[in-house]
């Protein structure tokens, strides 16, 4: 049997994956996994807990993974730095409080949100979200303003025909893609 242990980087894109294998907890020391791209994996629906184990992991790619909800087992994944979850329709459900004082990116482009999830205010280390393609996102932006340290903003086909007054607050801000 191969041991995979010392294995830092992982993509399981074009897998046909219905859930997280369980083999994913021995690795553990991930710090890069890629379970979605190109819309191969989509429905995945299970086996967060398989995750559990990977506290090294700092770059998590989740698109296109058929997700309706943000699994609550990520605020577990304190050493996340980026983390994409774009491409799935979570459609405002992320429910479970995030402790993820590290993570920098977050990438929620295409998630069909129609306001900014309150969740992100407790992410005060990001420098770069994307909520671009949620067409309809109307609300939320008083969420944005504890994030301090926002450099990097992209808001592209949200629907907006104003920039938010909320947004003058991120006094960091080098970026705003609007489109």
């Amino acid at each position: 049997m191969v041991s995979l242990t010392q294995l830092q980087d992982l993509a399981l894109a074009q897998c046909g994956l219905t859930a997280v294998p369980e083999q994913l907890s021995a690795l553990t020391a991930l710090t890069k996994l890629v379970l979605s791209i190109l819309f191969h994996n989509v429905g995945l629906h299970g086996g967060w807990q398989h995750l559990l184990c990977l506290t090294h992991l700092q770059h998590l790619n989740m698109s296109d993974c058929g997700l309706t909800a943000a699994p609550k087992q990520l605020s577990v994944l304190t050493a996340l730095t980026h983390l994409d979850l774009s491409y799935n329709s979570m459609l405002n459900r992320w429910q479970h409080p995030c402790r993820l004082n590290h993570l920098q990116d977050l990438n929620l482009a295409s998630c069909g949100l129609t306001a900014v999830p309150e969740q992100l205010s407790a992410l005060a280390a990001l420098t770069c979200v994307d909520l671009s393609y949620n067409n309809y996102l109307v609300g939320g932006w008083q969420h944005m303003s504890p994030l301090i340290q926002l450099r990097d903003l992209r808001l592209h086909c949200c629907g907006l025909t104003a920039v938010p007054e909320q947004l003058s607050a991120l006094t960091a801000l080098t970026h705003v893609g609007l489109s």
